[in-house]
């Protein structure tokens, strides 16, 4: 009975905004309706016509529906201005991502400072940055250690996700392994599945003699299955790429260029990430390929731990280099 009287009030709520407030039952059965204007150390803050501003104990609340977008903070970082409807300890998020999550996943929430889909270019970016490291004594003494940051942005409108890594690794005080590269897409939806896409990238690569290898793409991306919990997408367009390597001039040219992109939450505190990059170059029987394959885990707020697998590959290396190279990092995180 409460679920449909919860269900009639949403509907209510969404046909006349100015009419309803949130509706708030708790532990005991009562029933209030008011303005749900934020959520901090565990207290609610509302207000009515009647009463003015009270604020609540979260914990004594068994059911809520806003009646209005709140600015949610969430304990993996996340934030994101949605509707929310609580029903025991399941909290349902409805607005650019529609989830599910318990309600203790919940950190805080306020009314937002600005129309939601118009924040500014400074508003609602998280991220994460990861660091790696191996040391290996004995026969072989080899010292590899990785660091990544990973930002994003992303609103009704649009989506900005760049990422930067650099790759390390001294063997005997030669160094074998000095990588660096860097990224930065901008997104545009066009409805719901379908995206317009912008990109820059760049590289540099010692053990390939690359010295520096610049692209800058376009095309269309989409999103086929996105679930609560999961996002799959394709992109498809046109790069084109100037580098150089050692001892060689500046070339240029075209290639053709797919991505496949998929996140999943396996259960809460465990994440999946896969990305897979194809370019053809059109001026020569070569094409390059990136794969990248995370999975981390939360060991307590905004700290994870996670494990990655690379493999980077080149039909035709210009240089005395092996096609293939790849390998498997343990890394330590901070999302934000």
């Amino acid at each position: 009975m409460i679920r449909v009287v919860l269900t009639v009030m949403l509907s209510l709520a969404t046909i006349f905004p100015s009419l309803l407030g949130g509706v708030i039952e708790f532990e005991n059965g009562d029933r209030i309706t008011a303005k749900i204007s934020g959520l901090s150390g565990g207290k609610l803050k509302i207000s009515n016509s009647y009463a003015g501003e009270i604020m609540l104990d979260f914990s004594q609340i068994k059911n809520l529906l806003a009646d209005e977008p709140l600015l949610l903070v969430f304990q993996n970082g996340l934030k994101i201005e949605a509707i929310i409807s609580l029903s025991g300890n399941s909290l349902k998020v409805k607005g650019d991502k529609n989830f599910a999550v318990s309600r203790g996943e919940l950190v805080s929430m306020e009314l937002p400072k600005k129309q939601f889909g118009k924040m500014g270019l400074l508003d609602n970016w998280r991220g994460k940055a990861d660091f790696g490291f191996n040391l290996t004594k004995g026969n072989t003494n080899l010292t590899t250690s990785v660091l990544s940051f990973s930002p994003e942005r992303r609103t009704k409108n649009d989506h900005i996700s760049g990422f930067l890594q650099s790759r390390h690794a001294v063997e005997a005080r030669d160094t074998k392994v000095d990588l660096h590269r860097g990224s930065l897409r901008y997104d545009r939806f066009m409805n719901k599945q379908l995206f317009l896409f912008i990109l820059g990238e760049g590289m540099r690569d010692v053990k390939e003699q690359l010295s520096l290898r610049v692209r800058e793409g376009f095309g269309f991306g989409l999103n086929v299955n996105r679930g609560p919990n999961t996002d799959f997408s394709i992109l498809g367009g046109v790069t084109f790429y100037q580098e150089r390597y050692a001892g060689s001039d500046y070339k240029s040219g075209k290639e053709g260029l797919v991505i496949l992109e998929l996140e999943t939450s396996i259960f809460d505190g465990l994440a999946l990430d896969q990305r897979f990059q194809l370019t053809k170059r059109t001026s020569e029987n070569r094409y390059l390929t990136q794969f990248d394959s995370g999975i981390h885990m939360s060991l307590f707020k905004s700290v994870t731990l996670g494990f990655r697998f690379y493999d980077k590959y080149d039909s035709r290396p210009t240089s005395a280099t092996e096609k293939n190279d790849l390998g498997f990092l343990s890394t330590l995180g901070y999302t934000f």
